[in-house]
Order: structure tokens, then C-alpha cells, then sequence
């Protein structure tokens, strides 16, 4: 018994030795198992506060018991660009806390909080299924919305004392880049709101605003149309929540956008492509103190990443919160001839009509303006070959396209696809607002410093005035009606352009006053240009003016002496080489009145070379007076490859009015196709070169027209360049096949 009692005394500690020893087992097995099923939680430290900010409160760890493992779950934004009351993002059921929608109100009043923030900064909460996508606004509620630092986003990121100054920081690598983008983001809208509202205090001192949509031009009582005044462009966002294990590839959150809408926001910053090749995988942006880099990652797609790589500046320099900015940043230009749609909307239970904010259907590189003429509606001037296309359409000859497209031979003061733009381009700048710069559309640079567009009104103005003494000093009465109304519209652009003159003076910074009178000034410029029934009355006698001009301002630059291809009495631009800075905007335009204008405008002088086009430019005026005289109109947009839709100038539409002629009257810009012309038709027997005389030019009504139209363009090209800027370091790379393009990007 004795014995047996030992062993027991003896097997208990050991028992509890070995009991020990199990549990110690278990409990390094079950830690085993569980340091697995965390390592199992891929992205996990990316998670974390120091890589994405306070998107870390967000990630969520799901435990999968089937798998023995844990999904790591984040939130990150899907950026896009759309009107400030756009109610549709691409994130159907997007699970974050939403604020209003905010709109530019104008500037803030003393005490209120600017674009409709909320006053208590709370956050505002919705349905889940109904959540508007939120507008960066710049604003404390809309950081907060967006989950970005105030702090950062006012340069300072402790804010230790109230003249703490940005610094930009290069050792936070590890912060995921699409964080400072948001950053960024924010910080353009807070600093080019609060410059704004600095200028109209500034502004406001000097001079009360003019009425809103009244003409004040002297001798003009034109209610002119009242543009929308909001903006029409906004960064917005939606919030979308994905797991690390859908794309093993990537160790960070990342955020998402499409390579168009990538595109439009570097412009919206303030960055310029360097590098943008799709087929290498090659994208490179820098500006404004930032920098975008892309990449393919295989089984991935499209990386970006984006840096603050030095101070920045989103003051003047902020792009005009416009639509058409989505298309500028691809080469294509919206004409004065492209109407704005008008849509319906509900308000507090009430139906208004208002135009529509985007044109969405324009955003289509497939859309055009009709079936068988060119892009009015549209310029494309993104490459060399999308240029020469053009200039085609407008109706220029082989000569022309081939100098548009040689480097070196397409400049006078500055490109010649400038005046282009500013013949034709649509007013972009918002009324009321401060910003001018847009992106450039075009290959070439614009370097506003290289000439004075003050200098070149102020010449303009008293050049026109001496045609129209001249004009005056003849005798009217035996003056067709029809010329005498075009003597008066000339009346009302000299004193337009007197008075626009005096009210912007010689300086390059304008106040938003001064940008209203040149925003009026093109206005009234373009009821002359479009003066008719119906803004297409005219329009094939505008392009024939218009290509006319490029012709000879193309043909003028490259006729320089000491070329084989010297003309002594033709225009040249090689005086200008040799003046001073100060004096060339003066003998520029002087060319232009004195030797441009009269080969634009003559029809019957039979010079040599000029026969055809004379020819076909009085045919063209023919045409539109029999149009006119039948009320034909133009036919609608319609899409690559639809059909043709039923229109005014269908003739199931006008039965009184012959198909034939129908057919043959509808009115398309630049090339004429109605009819063929033989080599000698037109042509009269006398080839010399008659000198300009007003006395026959105002027996003529289609040449005072001709007149009036060249006048109106180039005065037009004049203000719509000093209302609108350009970066010298901004030139078009895109292609604009990218438009629309929803291919999508990732931004780590």
C-alpha cells in the first residue's frame, strides 16, 4: 500500500507537468492559428493612418470561418468630373455620408459661409441608395465630407501659430498619392475662391457692376442673352468599398477614375503632359508644383501616382469652372455656331426651362454637324493632321494647309490657330468671375508676353475708325439698303471698340469688370456675325471670309523676300522682324487693314491667281441670298453612322419647295458641292491689279457684307484672346480618340 501511494505522489506532478505542457502547446498552436489568420488580412498596415489619413476609420476586417481567414475591407474615392448639380456618380450604393450640393453663389457676404455649407459643419446623412455625389468645394464641411485634413489643405499641417507658412513635405513617401490629390484638390478650390472673392471687393471699390445682360456699348441698345453664370465644371467623388483580395497586384488603397476624366483634372490643376503614350504605357505630367507618373501593372491595369513636388499657385491661374474645358483638354474647340440646349428641371414641386449645363451628346468624337458638311459646330486642332483637317472643312486650299502644318511657317504675332480660335471659338468665360485660363487645345504654345493685345485693340480701333470716315466721306445715297445697314453695324464696332478700349486699358491683369466688357464686346460681335433670321443665314458667306483671310494671312508669312516664291505685291509679314517690340502690334494690323482686308473682300477685280476664288465666293453669296429668300435652315447634329434626321430642310417637311433645290441651298460650311465649275468661267479678259477704291466697294452689297464679317472677326479674335488665357508651357498631347474614353485608371 505503502508503495503505491508513492507512485501516485509521484505521477501528480508529473501529470501536472505534462497538463502544463499541453496547454502551453495549445496555446502556441491557437496562437500559431491565429498569427496565420491575421497574416491571412493582406493590406492591412497600407490601412493605417499614416498611409491614407483618416480613411483608416473606415477599414474593416471580416472574419471568414469557412477559410480560416480574414478580408481586409477599405473605402476609397472614385473621382470624376461633372456639372456642380450633377445628381448621378458611378457608385450606385455608395455607403458614405453625403453633404448638399453646393453651387457658386457669387462671393460670400461678410458672415456667411460661402457655397451653401453647412453652418453647424455637421455632415449631413442620407439614404444609402440615394446618395448625391459630393463636390469638392474647398470648404471646412466639404473636407470633412471628403475625409481630408483642414490643416493640410490650409498648407499647414499643425498650425503652431496663425503666420505659419506651407512647407511641402518629402519624407511622408509613405502616404498613398491619391490622399495628397484630394488634398490638392481642396486647396484649388479654397485659394481660387478666396482670390476671387478678394478681386470683386477690390474690383467693387472702383466702379459698381454693369446691369446684368445689357449691352452699355455706345450707340447699341441690345438686350444681349444672359449666359449661366454658375459653373458648370466640378471635382466630384463618390465613395466605393473594396476588398485587397480582388486585386492581389496592388498593396495599397487606391483610388479610381477614368483616363478622360484623368486627363481634364491634371488641366484643372494646372499640369502638362510631357509624355502621354498609350501604346508604351508612358504617361508623365508636371505643373504647378505637382507631378503624374503612369505605368501598366500586369493583370492590374493603369497606375498613377501623384506628387507635390514644389509650391503651387491656383489663384488667376485657376481654369474656368466651364463644361467645355472636358473638350478643350482634347483638341477640340466649340463654335459660336454650336447652340446650347435647353433642358427642364424641378424645383420645389415647380417646372423651369434653363440651358443645359453640359452638352453631353458634343462629347462624342463620333458626333458631327450634318451628314455631308464639316465640323462647324466643332474645331479640331489637337494635331498637325487634325488641323490641316480643319482648315479643309473651312474650305482652304492646298497651299494654305501645307504652310498650317510646317513649323516656322504658321506665325505672325503668334499662330495663326490662335486666330482660329478666336474668330470662331465659343465665350467661355463665365460672367462675374475672375478666371481666364483654359487649357490649350492646340500643338503650338501661346506666349502672351511676346505681344501686347492692348496695343493690338488700340490700333484696331483707330484703323477701323479711318475706314469708316472714308466711307462716310462718299456719297450714300445711291448705297443699296441692304449696305447701309452694314455701314451702321460697322458704326456700332467702332464705337464698341472705342469705348471697350477706355474701359481695359493697357494692362494684362483685368479685373472680372473689365473681363464683363470684353465678354459683352464679343457678344455684339457675334449678332453680327450671325446676323440673319436664323444664325445659319450667313454662315457659308462667314467661313468664304473666313478662309479667304487665312489664305492670304498664311500666304502673307510665307512670302518673304529672298525665297523663291517672293511676291512683291502681295502682303508680307517680314517688316515686323525688324521693328521694335513696341511697334509691331501697330504695323500688324496696319497690314492687315491695308492689304488683307481688300483681298478678302473683292469679288469682281479678276486679279491673277484669284479668278476661281472670286468665282466660287460669288457664287457662295448668290446661294445664301436665294436661301435666305426661301427661309431654308440648317439641318440638326446627328451621329457618325445614324441617319439622317427630319428637319426643316427635308422636303417632306416644305412641300411647296423643289427637292432640287432644297438639296442644293442647305446650307453647309466650307466646301461647296453644289455644282462644278470649268477653268474659265468667270474670267473676263482684263488681269491687271486694280487698286481699293470704298466708292465701288459701296456699290457692291456683298462685298460690304464680306466687310462687315471681316471686320466683326477680327475684332472678335482680338477680345476673345485678352478674355481667355493660355500657359506657355501648355501645348495639346492627348489624343482627342480619348474623349469619352472610360477606360479606367487607378491612382495609388
Amino acid at each position: 500500500m505503502g508503495d503505491d501511494d508513492n507512485n501516485n505522489n509521484n505521477e501528480l506532478p508529473v501529470a501536472v507537468v505534462a497538463l502544463v505542457v499541453a496547454v502551453v502547446a495549445l496555446a502556441v498552436a491557437l496562437l500559431q492559428i491565429t498569427q496565420a489568420i491575421l497574416a491571412s488580412a493582406r493590406g492591412l498596415p497600407n490601412c493605417d493612418e499614416r498611409v491614407i489619413g483618416k480613411w483608416a476609420e473606415s477599414t474593416q476586417r471580416i472574419f471568414k470561418p469557412s477559410q480560416l481567414r480574414v478580408e481586409v475591407l477599405f473605402q476609397a474615392p472614385v473621382i470624376f468630373i461633372a456639372p456642380y448639380d450633377n445628381k448621378n456618380g458611378p457608385v450606385k450604393d455608395a455607403p458614405v455620408k453625403y453633404g448638399p450640393v453646393m453651387t457658386w453663389n457669387g462671393p460670400p457676404k461678410n458672415g456667411a459661409v460661402a457655397n451653401g455649407a453647412a453652418k453647424d459643419g455637421a455632415v449631413k446623412e442620407g439614404s444609402a441608395k440615394s446618395q448625391l455625389p459630393l463636390t469638392m468645394e474647398g470648404t471646412p464641411d466639404s473636407c470633412a465630407e471628403c475625409r481630408v485634413s483642414w490643416d493640410e489643405v490650409m498648407g499647414v499641417k499643425t498650425a503652431p501659430s496663425p503666420n505659419a507658412k506651407e512647407r511641402v513635405h518629402t519624407v511622408e513617401n509613405e502616404k498613398a498619392t491619391w490622399v495628397t490629390l484630394l488634398v490638392a484638390i481642396q486647396k484649388m478650390e479654397r485659394e481660387s475662391k478666396n482670390w476671387e472673392t478678394g478681386q470683386h471687393g477690390e474690383a467693387n471699390k472702383l466702379a459698381l457692376p454693369p446691369q446684368n445682360g445689357t449691352s452699355t456699348h455706345i450707340g447699341s441698345t441690345t438686350t444681349l442673352p444672359k449666359l449661366q453664370e454658375e459653373p458648370t465644371l466640378a471635382i466630384q467623388m463618390q465613395i466605393k468599398q473594396r476588398s485587397f483580395e480582388t486585386n492581389p497586384a496592388i498593396k495599397k488603397p487606391y483610388a479610381t477614375t477614368t483616363i478622360s476624366h484623368l486627363v481634364q483634372l491634371a488641366a484643372i490643376l494646372g499640369l502638362y503632359w510631357k509624355v502621354f503614350d498609350p501604346d508604351d504605357n508612358k504617361y508623365r505630367a508636371a505643373g504647378n508644383g505637382y507631378s503624374l507618373m503612369g505605368y501598366r501593372v500586369t493583370d492590374f491595369g493603369i497606375v498613377f501616382t501623384f506628387e507635390n513636388t514644389g509650391s503651387t499657385v491656383n489663384k488667376a491661374r485657376r481654369v474656368i469652372p466651364t463644361s467645355e474645358v472636358k473638350e478643350l483638354c482634347f483638341g477640340r474647340v466649340p463654335t459660336l455656331y454650336r447652340e446650347r440646349g435647353k433642358e427642364t428641371i424641378t424645383r420645389d414641386g415647380r417646372a423651369f426651362t434653363r440651358i443645359k449645363l453640359e452638352d453631353n451628346e458634343w462629347q462624342d468624337p463620333l458626333y458631327i454637324s450634318s451628314k455631308t458638311g464639316p465640323k462647324l459646330e466643332i474645331l479640331q486642332l489637337g494635331s498637325e493632321d487634325e488641323i490641316v483637317e480643319t482648315l479643309t472643312q473651312i474650305g482652304c486650299n492646298v497651299n494654305t494647309t501645307t504652310y498650317a502644318k510646317t513649323s516656322g511657317r504658321n506665325k505672325h504675332l503668334f499662330p495663326v490657330t490662335f486666330e482660329v480660335i478666336g474668330m470662331l471659338a465659343r465665350t467661355l468665360h463665365i460672367t462675374d468671375r475672375c478666371f481666364r485660363f483654359l487649357p490649350n487645345p492646340t500643338i503650338f504654345p501661346w506666349d502672351g508676353d511676346s505681344l501686347s493685345l492692348s496695343r493690338l485693340l488700340e490700333a484696331y480701333s483707330a484703323l477701323l475708325e479711318e475706314h469708316h470716315k472714308d466711307m462716310a466721306s462718299h456719297k450714300l445715297e445711291d448705297v443699296e439698303d441692304g449696305a447701309k445697314s452694314d455701314i451702321e453695324r460697322i458704326k456700332q464696332l467702332v464705337d464698341c471698340s472705342t469705348e471697350l478700349g477706355g474701359n481695359v486699358g493697357q494692362g494684362r491683369h483685368l479685373t472680372y469688370l473689365q473681363l464683363n466688357h470684353l465678354h459683352r464686346a464679343i457678344d455684339v460681335a457675334d449678332e453680327i456675325i450671325k446676323d440673319g433670321e436664323t444664325p445659319w443665314d450667313n454662315q457659308k458667306v462667314v467661313m468664304d471670309v473666313l478662309r479667304c483671310h487665312l489664305q492670304e494671312v498664311l500666304g502673307a508669312i510665307n512670302n518673304n523676300p529672298g525665297t523663291s516664291s517672293y511676291r512683291e505685291k502681295s502682303p508680307s509679314f517680314h517688316d515686323l522682324l525688324e521693328l521694335p517690340p513696341e511697334k509691331r502690334e501697330r504695323s500688324f494690323m496696319r497690314t492687315y487693314f491695308e492689304k488683307i482686308l481688300w483681298s478678302v473682300i473683292r469679288l469682281s477685280t479678276d486679279r491673277v491667281g484669284k479668278v476661281e476664288q472670286e468665282q466660287v465666293s460669288r457664287q457662295i453669296h448668290k446661294e445664301t441670298e436665294n436661301r435666305q429668300s426661301l427661309h431654308v435652315y440648317a439641318p440638326v447634329a446627328i451621329r457618325v453612322g445614324d441617319s439622317a434626321p427630319s428637319s426643316p430642310s427635308s422636303p417632306a417637311d416644305s412641300p411647296t419647295t423643289p427637292p432640287a433645290i432644297h438639296r442644293s441651298l442647305t446650307p453647309t460650311p466650307g466646301l461647296l458641292h453644289s455644282r462644278n465649275y470649268s477653268s474659265g468661267e468667270g474670267a473676263s479678259k482684263k488681269k491687271g491689279e486694280e487698286k481699293p477704291s470704298w466708292e465701288k466697294t459701296l456699290q457692291s452689297r456683298a462685298e460690304m457684307q464680306r466687310v462687315k464679317i471681316w471686320y466683326a472677326l477680327v475684332f472678335r479674335m482680338i477680345c476673345w484672346l485678352m478674355l481667355h488665357d493660355f500657359d506657355k508651357k501648355d501645348i495639346q498631347v492627348p489624343s482627342s480618340d480619348l474623349m469619352g474614353n472610360r477606360q479606367p485608371v487607378f491612382i495609388t
